[in-house]
């Protein structure tokens, strides 16, 4: 491996003291822990699980910035953004990897950069496409780039000091044509990732799944290399027990020991459920411990579903005490079509996203899925057929959820022209979207999913990014205020009444024009907009807000 590294008194009193001073610090400990709110992987921790047990809301761009300078190239940014709380000297952070191998880190709260220069670059050379998640862990951001380019250079893991964007060392894992294209997994001192050969159509490489030592990238621990013709690409792991499980192309999950790689068991889900052709997993495993399950979805392109192609969500027992993948009749599968999104567990439930159509502009929607989680039944599914500006809905993003008691805020992203955000509740039904006004089409595509914060001011944030290469930060916003500047003014009038008059009209927040929150725009909500741009202290009494 290429290695670059810089190195940078008397009794009585006392032991009456002691222990309350022990029992204080345990006492600030445990609210700093209770109140911390990050999203430092993908899917937030190395389960995938995908939930935070917070309030967020996230309808009205806080800010929004450019992390390259070309909003015309179809890349951008293609990773999920993620977000490290009390980042030494910085505080809260979200960092996000763009399509140049270039990564960088902005305050959660104002957006402003927090290293100067703005970028590392985690290349050799400038790339063209990246597709792994960064993960950050105690003052390290840990960074797996390829280049981009089909059977072009090799994959280089990046250790990079958060505070100052300093890389401490750097490590080339692989060979020649191979991208390191699954999450960065961190994990008890670990970094996990795997790599994937191929053209756009077909796997071509023995892929090899890697586990690093956090302390020095350089330093392998173990690695293994499968030994049929198969790959890694967005399989990202989880650490269950003392086991890191895996999908691969060939429809199989692996099981190995973490610590030394020692292999336990597979599962080949198209075998075990007689699905023909087999199935590529292209989504990262997450498993549950209260059902005892590991959940995530597998795809093959085919003329099924008009043009989807296959795809299935596997629910799989899992035995953590020792590895094995178990037979007693609870594991189950689900007719999703072609998917790559990770499922999300909560509450006895399964959220997932179904439906990858590219590249044509007629097709059936897309969707995202409620099922049971015991057994697969399904519960409801959602795919905005009610949006004439939306003709197909694909999802590949995995669901981000922020549970609040009763309440859920389900968000996923569409990869389509005119890609949005989207929030869910609990019931499939649709709070609110934002929709991004990049002016290229090629620019408006949102292909991962978002990451969210809460911190104990209450400042809420939903991140994302998208082709166009622009990271945006979301918050709870104003009711009234359309065009997302803190106001209510006469230009929200102006946009409001628009509306009122054309369904098709474009508004980033169409949710604030809704003030009466009857599901329509139109003139009542345009007069109470009116009387509020006209008299600050005039009551909108929104209903939107509830």
């Amino acid at each position: 491996m290429e290695k670059n590294r810089e190195r940078i008194g008397n009794g009585k009193s006392h032991s009456f003291q002691i222990p309350i001073i022990a029992i204080c610090v345990m006492l600030l400990v445990t609210i700093a822990s209770v109140s911390a709110s990050e999203w430092p992987q993908f899917q937030k921790d190395d389960l995938n699980t995908g939930v935070l047990s917070e309030k967020v809301i996230g309808r009205s761009v806080n800010w929004s910035v450019m992390t390259h300078t070309n909003q015309w190239m179809a890349a951008g940014i293609n990773v999920v953004p993620i977000v490290a709380k009390n980042v030494p000297d910085r505080g809260d952070v979200v960092f996000v990897l763009d399509h140049t191998g270039n990564v960088s880190g902005y305050n959660v709260t104002t957006g402003d950069p927090i290293w100067n220069p703005q970028f590392t670059m985690c290349n050799a050379a400038e790339g063209s496409f990246e597709l792994s998640t960064p993960a950050y862990h105690d003052g390290i951001l840990y960074v797996a780039t390829s280049k981009g380019n089909l059977s072009v250079g090799e994959g280089r893991v990046t250790a990079i000091y958060a505070r100052n964007g300093t890389i401490r060392e750097y490590a080339s894992v692989g060979s020649g044509g191979y991208q390191l294209n699954t999450p960065v997994t961190y994990s008890d001192g670990k970094v996990y990732v795997g790599d994937w050969k191929g053209t756009s159509s077909s796997t071509t490489g023995y892929g090899t799944y890697y586990c690093l030592n956090a302390n020095d990238v350089s330093d392998t621990i173990w690695s293994r290399t499968a030994p049929y013709l198969t790959g890694y690409n967005w399989a990202g792991c989880a650490i269950a027990g003392n086991y890191i499980l895996y999908g691969d192309e060939n429809a199989n999950v692996t099981c190995l020991n973490k610590d030394d790689g020692a292999f336990i068991s597979y599962f080949n889900v198209s075998e075990e459920f007689g699905i023909t052709p087999a199935e590529e997993i292209r989504s990262s495993i997450m498993y549950n411990d209260d059902t005892g399950r590991i959940y995530f979805t597998a795809k093959k392109s085919t003329s099924t579903h008009a043009g989807y192609g296959d795809g299935h969500l596997y629910a799989v027992e899992f035995d953590e005490t020792d590895g094995t993948f178990n037979d007693t009749g609870n594991s189950w599968v689900y007719d999703l079509w072609h998917s790559v999104s990770t499922p999300v567990y909560h509450d006895g439930r399964i959220y997932v996203g179904g439906g990858q159509r590219m590249y044509t502009g007629s097709c059936p929607d897309g969707k995202v899925c409620c099922l049971d989680a015991a057994d697969g039944s399904f519960i409801w599914e959602w795919n905005n057929t009610i949006d004439p500006r939306v003709d197909c809905l694909r999802v590949k993003s995995s669901p981000a959820i922020a549970a609040h008691g009763n309440n859920l805020y389900i968000y996923v992203t569409s990869n389509n022209p005119d890609g949005r955000l989207y929030c869910l509740n609990e019931n499939g039904t649709m709070l609110w979207y934002y929709e991004p006004s990049e002016s290229s089409d090629s620019g408006e595509y949102i292909s991962q999913a978002a990451s969210i914060y809460n911190n104990t001011a209450g400042e809420m944030r939903v991140f994302f990014g998208n082709d166009a290469g622009k990271l945006y930060a979301l918050g709870e916003g104003m009711c009234g205020d359309v065009n997302s500047d803190a106001s209510v003014d006469i230009y929200d009038v102006t946009k409001v009444t628009k509306r009122a008059s054309d369904p098709n009209y474009y508004l980033k927040s169409p949710w604030a024009a809704d003030v009466n929150g009857d599901g329509e725009v139109d003139i009542y909500d345009v007069t109470k907009v009116a009387k509020r741009a006209s008299d600050p202290n005039y009551d909108l009494n929104c209903k939107c807000d509830e």
